[in-house]
């Protein structure tokens, strides 16, 4: 046989790789939880919306702000799989990890992504506001209108608008 020495160092080798496997197994499903609790929640926001008691713009923002609040979580699992992944030294372990990263690297991008989307909305929608407030001062100096009239022109516009950031929304 073989010496003692290296009988024990293979020994502890599968040792410490079948701990890491443990470990591994116990992160991830910690972290496919925390994934499917973000999910989960996510659906409830659009079900929301399907149900009428969010306007979409208002679920953006919502799931926006829970993926960000969830997103450190998810970036610190997918590094603790990755490097307990390396450990186990097993190919199919560390696709599975890098599987993992690459759905928390999606979720990053998209919600920078809405995040970007939003801002240019929210824009929109004040340069909107603003356009229809000087339409109403002008008709209200000019006289053009009636007071009431250009109340009505000013909601109006403001009505159009927000119609129309919620078309390009969707």
């Amino acid at each position: 046989g073989a010496p003692q020495a290296e009988i024990d160092s293979v020994l502890l080798q599968h040792e410490t790789q079948g701990l890491a496997k443990i470990n591994y197994d116990q992160t991830k499903r910690e972290a496919e939880s925390t994934l499917t609790s973000l999910t989960t929640k996510i659906r409830t926001i659009q079900d929301q919306v399907k149900a009428g008691v969010l306007f979409p713009i208002q679920a953006e923002q919502q799931i926006i702000a829970l993926e960000r609040s969830r997103l450190p979580v998810l970036d610190e699992m997918a590094t603790k799989l990755e490097d307990m992944a390396k450990a186990t030294g097993d190919p199919v372990v560390i696709a599975q990890a890098e599987q993992f990263r690459l759905k928390v690297d999606e979720i990053k991008t998209a919600t920078d992504e809405a995040g970007q989307h939003m801002a240019a909305l929210k824009l929109t929608a004040e340069s909107a506001f603003q356009n229809g407030v000087s339409t109403f001062l002008f008709d209200i100096v000019t006289r053009a209108k009636t007071a009431g009239e250009a109340i009505q022109g000013l909601a109006l516009t403001f009505v159009q608008s927000l119609a129309k950031i919620e078309t390009e929304f969707l």
